[in-house]
């Protein structure tokens, strides 16, 4: 099945976000660093808006600010105005939503190269599946809240997305599917 058009569609698809997720690490991380060495070069980077929050039906923010006369200028939620703690849990929260965009696509890349050599219903699989709707599960987790804190306001949102949810049962369910798959498999082998 080298030649189907769809599932190297599909590979470079992966591709694309296996090297999408890398590179976005690489920039968030130099981003860091360069914060630290020159954190007003961050000014205009806000990390909340300041109209309404484009949020799903199941969300909640708070948005709490606090300025005088001098400050009413200043930017609460620029860069460079966040706590050194809550900007380093931003980073380790977008780390690991990068890592599990990465490790998901790795899993689909695996499929579909057994897909490719006529594997398909192989234990592999079956594992493969149930690890994406673990990270599907951890992508939910992490997305599902937001929390900045800056020198001078406060902004926490918890949101419930239900997108991460059904694509992990989808992913479980393919799972089951394919175990099934692979008993009908071994049955048959064992017949010839």
């Amino acid at each position: 099945m080298k030649k189907n058009v769809i599932l190297n569609i599909a590979s470079i698809i992966c591709l694309f976000f296996c090297a999408v997720a890398i590179i976005s690490l690489f920039v968030t991380t130099l981003a860091l660093i360069h914060w630290h060495f020159n954190p007003n070069f961050y000014a205009d980077f806000l990390l909340v808006n300041d109209g309404p929050h484009p949020t799903n039906f199941l969300g909640y923010e708070r948005k709490e600010t606090w300025t005088t006369a001098e400050t009413l200028e200043i930017k609460q939620f620029a860069l460079n105005n966040i706590s050194h703690i809550p900007l380093y849990l931003i980073y380790l929260q977008s780390t690991a939503i990068h890592l599990i965009v990465f490790f998901i696509m790795k899993e689909f890349l695996t499929i579909i190269k057994s897909v490719r050599l006529v594997q398909s219903f192989r234990t592999n699989n079956i594992t493969s599946f149930r690890k994406i709707g673990k990270y599907l599960f951890l992508y939910f987790l992490l997305t599902s809240y937001y929390i900045v804190i800056a020198t001078q306001g406060e902004f926490y949102g918890f949101y419930l997305h239900l997108t991460p949810l059904v694509l992990m049962l989808i992913a479980f369910i393919m799972a089951e599917i394919f175990k099934e798959g692979n008993i009908i498999l071994e049955e048959n082998q064992l017949t010839v």
